[in-house]
Parts: C-alpha cells; sequence; structure tokens
C-alpha cells in the first residue's frame, strides 16, 4: 500500500504558471522634449490568453497560475512572483512563464552576440535574459520542466544558446 501511495505521488505532476503582461509603460521626455508615449496594446491579452489556455487545455488549477498584469508588475513583484514560481515545483514539475511587453537590449561585448537582453517591467525595472536560463538550468538539476514564452523585442536574445550544460530540446 504504501509503494502504491508514493508511486501514484509521483506520477502526479503539477503546473505551475506565472503570466505576464505589461501594456502601460511610462512616458518619458524624448531628445526634442516632448514626451513619448510607451506603452503598448494587447499585452494583457496575451497574459489571459496564456492562462486561460493553461486551464482549459491543460487543467492548471487556477491557483496554480499567477498573473502581473499592467502597473502591478514591478520589478519588485516580478521577484517575488519568481520565488513562488521555482519554490512551488517538485521533481516531475514543471513551471511556465510568459511574458508580453517591451524588451531591451545594450552592448556588451562579453556576450556571444556582443548584446544582452532583458525584460521590461512596468516600474522600467530591467531584468536580464540571463536569468532565465539560469533558472531553467536549476530547475533541470531539479527535475523540474520550464518553459518560457517571450512576446517582446530582444526576445530572440532570451534564447541565446551560451548557457552551458543546457540541453535544448
Amino acid at each position: 500500500v504504501a509503494l502504491a501511495l508514493v508511486l501514484g505521488s509521483l506520477a502526479h505532476a503539477d503546473t505551475y504558471a506565472l503570466c505576464i503582461g505589461i501594456n502601460t509603460y511610462p512616458a518619458t521626455k524624448g531628445k526634442d522634449g516632448k514626451m513619448e508615449e510607451h506603452s503598448l496594446k494587447g499585452c494583457i491579452n496575451d497574459a489571459q490568453t496564456v492562462a486561460d489556455w493553461l486551464k482549459s487545455k491543460l487543467s492548471v488549477p487556477e491557483a496554480n497560475i499567477h498573473m502581473l498584469l499592467d502597473t502591478k508588475a514591478t520589478g519588485d513583484e516580478f521577484v517575488k512572483e519568481m520565488k513562488w514560481l521555482v519554490h512551488s515545483a517538485k521533481p516531475g514539475d514543471q513551471i511556465v512563464f510568459s511574458y508580453s511587453g517591451h524588451g531591451a537590449s545594450i552592448s556588451d561585448k562579453g556576450a556571444q552576440n556582443g548584446r544582452k537582453s532583458f525584460i521590461v517591467m512596468a516600474d522600467e525595472q530591467l531584468i536580464p535574459g540571463k536569468l532565465f536560463g539560469d533558472i531553467a538550468k536549476e530547475m533541470a538539476k531539479r527535475g523540474v520542466n520550464s518553459t518560457y514564452y517571450f512576446d517582446s523585442c530582444y526576445s530572440g536574445g532570451m534564447a541565446r544558446p551560451d548557457w552551458k550544460g543546457i540541453e535544448v530540446r
């Protein structure tokens, strides 16, 4: 009976997701002194669509899906929710991260392609793409599958194969 309970618990994998969608960004003063608008359209819808798909197609419980939408998607909230995401999963589980919003890129001679990519939170905090490679590597060591979706400028930099030890399938 004990063996059956242990095997049954191993067969049950959970999915945990963090979906971020940011439409509203602060306006900034341009070089000509005029205010420039940086807000986007559709990012909140993207995050909601991913969450709805996870619930309807993969039967992920709503409690296992956290969302950061618009101005609530600050750097501090991102850190808090990423901690929840990676600490919730146990071996055999999977995590899903989706992001729709602005991306950024800066020159970096040490990077594989000479640039570093970032996602941009609503409070203009930059989250480095390298972080997601580090998380994926740690999750793989723990036996947790991870999937990342990025809909932003420079999102191709999030998937650079310069993360040593990660097998891409």
